[in-house]
């Protein structure tokens, strides 16, 4: 092999994989991907227009990017706030949290009268959806799929939303 057809070979083998980890890897546009859960950019929440399905349309919605941080301690909550809400599961077949581990997560931040809020949407089947990159929005199903809202500043889980059974 030439001596240019080397550097050539390692120009591809070097530079392309670098500017393609570069390309992935920009903050507006990245999605924070975890074993089973996702956080949607706020770039990326806004060209979905998933505000559109939690907000009324005649109030302006702003989004902004949770950080893995904001999800941990919204996790580390949501025994708790499942606990105090287990009447709204009761066409459950088994306990909502010994389940907990089987859904798929999706999280989207947006500001609700000046505060950080988080979207939090579970769900056990993503009906084929390229949930890691496509919003998650099924109607029925009951308890396989639920939302809630928290409050990043206070701690507070709130606003839990269970889909019915058709």
């Amino acid at each position: 092999m030439t001596t240019n057809k080397k550097c050539s070979v390692l120009v591809c083998c070097l530079v392309v994989p670098i500017l393609q980890f570069a390309i992935a890897c920009s903050p507006s546009r990245r999605n924070i991907l975890g074993e089973q859960w996702v956080i949607f950019p706020a770039e990326r929440a806004k060209e979905m227009r998933i505000g559109s399905w939690l907000l009324s349309d005649d109030q302006t919605i702003d989004y902004w990017s949770p950080s893995k941080k904001d999800i941990l301690a919204l996790e580390d909550d949501l025994p708790d706030f499942l606990e105090t809400n287990t009447i709204l599961f009761d066409s459950q077949k088994s306990s909502i949290l010994d389940r907990l581990d089987g859904y798929h997560r999706q999280y989207v931040g947006f500001l609700l009268v000046g505060r950080k809020i988080i979207y939090a949407n579970y769900f056990c089947n993503d009906m084929g959806i390229h949930w890691e990159t496509e919003y998650v929005f099924i109607l029925d199903g009951g308890d396989c799929y639920f939302q809630f809202k928290y409050d990043v500043e206070t701690g507070d889980s709130f606003d839990l939303r269970i889909n019915g059974e058709a």
